[in-house]
């Protein structure tokens, strides 16, 4: 089964950030596990969730607007990431894929 979590430590987060990151520690995986299996063609992918601070306006979070080139998501907004590729170390280096 794969192990759902935060990837850090709530006491190393700004106070803003930490309800969050204690939250994920609460997710109940049994509905994950209750979903149908993946299709047999899925692949593997990963987005990146980017909060920041800004101290006039409270926490923001990073999107992008994905090119306008034709594919199944161009134009989309979007957080940023992508499939997974076999040489990949992980989900932190599917960041910066787009498909």
């Amino acid at each position: 089964m794969t192990e759902f979590g935060p990837l850090v430590d709530p006491a190393d987060v700004p106070p803003w950030l930490s309800r969050l990151v204690k939250a994920t520690r609460d997710i109940d995986v049994s509905f994950f596990e209750r979903l149908a299996p993946p299709a047999a063609d899925a692949r593997d992918a990963a987005v990146l969730i980017l909060f920041g601070e800004d101290t006039a306006r409270g926490p923001d979070v990073l999107l992008q607007l994905r090119a306008d080139g034709g594919g199944a998501h161009s134009g989309q907004v979007a957080f940023p990431g992508g499939s997974a590729e076999p040489e990949d170390d992980g989900p932190v280096a599917t960041y910066g894929r787009t498909a």
